[in-house]
């Protein structure tokens, strides 16, 4: 069985500074690399990190004013089927309408109806009510993004400029 010890003699420290007689210079010279490569990759760290909160901050508040320009509606399907052909799509294509706010404000007294080709990912007879995502305005757009993404995009950017550092 062999046990896991770590000797003072095989450190790269110790190999690139140290007193023994029989290491070449290109020994030292690697030696001297690796632990330069190692104090980059531990630097760069507090930089990455301080990177990766910014892009935490900067989403956050993207998602956080996505979320409060898009609200979701109620809209009625009025014909059902595809109105052409659409490659590389799997849904199905449906005229609806719907209703909002004039002002584009939730609760308005005047409503505006809309009405639009949306795909749904299953078949929607005519009459049956589809739940969408609107902006201000009326036009349908995607659901907002969970600010939990945000969180994800920053550890991902950090990580991976931490790499980039750590790699070259």
């Amino acid at each position: 069985m062999h046990a896991f010890s770590l000797r003072f003699r095989s450190w790269w420290i110790t190999r690139a500074f140290g007193r023994n007689p029989l290491l070449r210079w290109t020994d030292r010279t690697e030696a001297c690399v690796i632990v330069f490569a190692i104090l980059v990759a531990l630097a760069a760290a507090p930089v990455c990190a301080a990177a990766g909160v910014g892009v935490y901050r900067s989403h956050a508040r993207f998602y956080a004013e996505q979320s409060l320009a898009r609200h979701s509606v109620t809209a009625t399907v009025v014909e059902a089927g595809p109105r052409r052909h659409q490659p590389r799509t799997t849904g199905v294509t449906v005229l609806a309408i719907w209703l909002v706010a004039a002002d584009g404000a939730r609760g308005g007294e005047v409503e505006v109806a809309h009405t639009g080709w949306l795909t749904r990912d299953r078949a929607v007879n005519a009459g049956g009510r589809i739940d969408i995502w609107v902006d201000d305005a009326g036009a349908p757009v995607a659901p907002p993004t969970p600010p939990s993404q945000a969180g994800l995009d920053a550890v991902g950017y950090g990580a991976g400029i931490w790499l980039v550092a750590a790699l070259d």
